[in-house]
C-alpha cells in the first residue's frame, strides 16, 4: 500500500536500532531476591514470618526495611508506633545479614546481595 510506513524492527534489549549498547540499558538495574526474616509485633504486622523482597542490585539493608515498611504502610502505622526518620530504626531492630548482626559493620547501609537472608527482630523488654 502506498503511503503506509513500515514500523522499524523490534530492539533487542540493550541494542539500539543501529547495534549499539543502549545508555538505558546499560543504566538499567537487574532486581535481586533477598529473604526478609521477621519476629514478634513485625511478624503480627506483615502476616507472614518470611517473604521474598524484590530490591535494585547494590541495596542496602535500609532499602529492604523501607521496602518492607512500603508494602505494609498502613499495618505498620496502625500497629506499631513507626517513625520513618532513618536513624529511628536502630532504635527498634536488630537486623542480621546472614547471621552477622550489622551493628558490627555497616548497620542499615550494609550491602545485600541476591539469596541473602536479613533478620529483623525487635529487642524485648522484660521488666
Amino acid at each position: 500500500m502506498k503511503g503506509t510506513v513500515k514500523p522499524p524492527p523490534p530492539v533487542k534489549t540493550g541494542q539500539t536500532q543501529g547495534g549499539a549498547s543502549s545508555r538505558l540499558a546499560r543504566e538499567r538495574t537487574e532486581m535481586i531476591q533477598v529473604t526478609a526474616k521477621v519476629y514478634s509485633i513485625l511478624r503480627q504486622i506483615i502476616g507472614k514470618r518470611a517473604l521474598v523482597v524484590d530490591v535494585p542490585e547494590n541495596s542496602s539493608v535500609k532499602d529492604v526495611l523501607d521496602k518492607l515498611v512500603d508494602d505494609h504502610k498502613s499495618s505498620f502505622e496502625q500497629n506499631y508506633l513507626w517513625t520513618a526518620r532513618e536513624q529511628e530504626y536502630m532504635k527498634y531492630l536488630i537486623v542480621f545479614v546472614n547471621g552477622q548482626q550489622i551493628s558490627h559493620s555497616e548497620g542499615l547501609e550494609t550491602k545485600v546481595k541476591a539469596g541473602d537472608t536479613v533478620d529483623f527482630l525487635e529487642p524485648l523488654s522484660m521488666g
